[in-house]
């Protein structure tokens, strides 16, 4: 039997839990603010908190390097008032992630938990209403320094039912000198107050276009999105955790990059599309200033919810393990 390495706050409560599909992973649940876990070669590691919607919030990782959850406004250990879990007590709050020592093997994801990803159904409660995202301030990752030019690596980061937002330091996704394959999805990034927001990363990073699923970028604060690292923004639509779908939205925020407003030149959609109140309804790519009307015709493309680990695991599908159990 392999144990996830952790330290701090987290607390490994099952391990080597087989699935159906093949994956293999370690549960960890944290037991203060602050916990960091390594994942086992060919293997994933679960991180499970409540965010402050008190949606339960899982945070899979795997491949090289360690994962740090940090909870700002935290609460707990609690059990998780909208879920039937006797007996399981979780911390709750404000996330920020933080990634170090990672290489083109390591992959993030980040879901919250709702009925079209979960397997035990009657983790669900009639009556209560559910948040369907995971709400997190952050996601951060340092470069491990590997290559001659200071830069390091990164598989992938999916984070297509996350809303990113903060009211003070960054918000999103920072990456400075990581060079991530990808893919690279988030739901939305929102910056409050004196936050900033950021999808930045290395300019040797390979995927190119970033996916923004259901989300529309609009920056309550009026701040410009400071970009760097790929050629375009691709909006898609997508799901909340409980299946509600989330259409393509129009950019309502600025894109800027090395200081110019670049938003008309990066922004693309998956369709000939025109804005109808605030919703875009598209067929095929085309940039921001297309203005062909098409009928809606229902969901264009579902951005996952469900995570996808770095090879050589086989994807693990979003359930709940309790101590002992499946």
């Amino acid at each position: 039997m392999n144990a996830a390495s952790t330290s701090g706050d987290a607390v490994e409560v099952a391990s080597d839990i087989g699935h159906a599909n093949g994956g293999i992973y370690d549960q960890v649940l944290l037991r203060g603010p602050v916990g960091t876990v390594e994942a086992d070669p060919g293997q994933m590691t679960r991180v499970s908190f409540l965010d402050l919607t008190d949606d339960i919030v899982q945070v899979e990782f795997s491949g090289a390097g360690s994962l740090t959850v940090s909870l700002e406004d935290f609460s707990g250990p609690m059990a998780p008032a909208k879920y039937n879990q006797p007996g399981i007590e979780y911390m709750r709050g404000h996330a920020s992630i933080a990634i170090t020592g990672a290489d083109a093997t390591t992959n993030v994801s980040v879901f919250s938990v709702g009925r079209i990803n979960a397997v035990n159904q009657t983790l669900f409660r009639d009556g209560v209403t559910y948040d369907g995202f995971a709400d997190i301030a952050r996601i951060e990752i340092v470069a491990a320094t590997m290559q001659r030019d200071g830069t390091s690596a990164f598989g992938g980061i999916r984070a297509g039912n996350v809303r990113f937002f903060a009211t003070e330091g960054i918000t999103g996704i920072y990456a400075p000198a990581v060079r991530v394959q990808g893919p690279v999805i988030v739901g939305d990034v929102a910056a409050y107050d004196d936050a900033i927001p950021v999808l930045w990363f290395d300019d040797g990073s390979q995927f190119g276009r970033l996916s923004v699923a259901g989300g529309s970028l609009l920056q309550p604060n009026g701040q410009a999105i400071q970009t760097k690292g790929f050629e375009t923004i691709l909006m898609v639509s997508g799901t909340s955790s409980l299946g509600v779908y989330l259409g393509v939205q129009s950019i309502q925020g600025r894109i800027e990059r090395d200081g110019a407003d670049v938003t008309n030149g990066v922004v693309l959609y998956p369709a000939s599309a025109i804005a109808i109140t605030g919703v875009v309804t598209a067929t095929a790519q085309v940039a921001v200033g297309s203005t062909v009307a098409v009928a809606a015709t229902g969901p264009i493309e579902v951005a996952p919810v469900t995570a996808v680990p770095s090879t050589p695991t086989v994807p693990v599908d979003p359930i709940i393990v309790t101590p002992g159990g499946g």
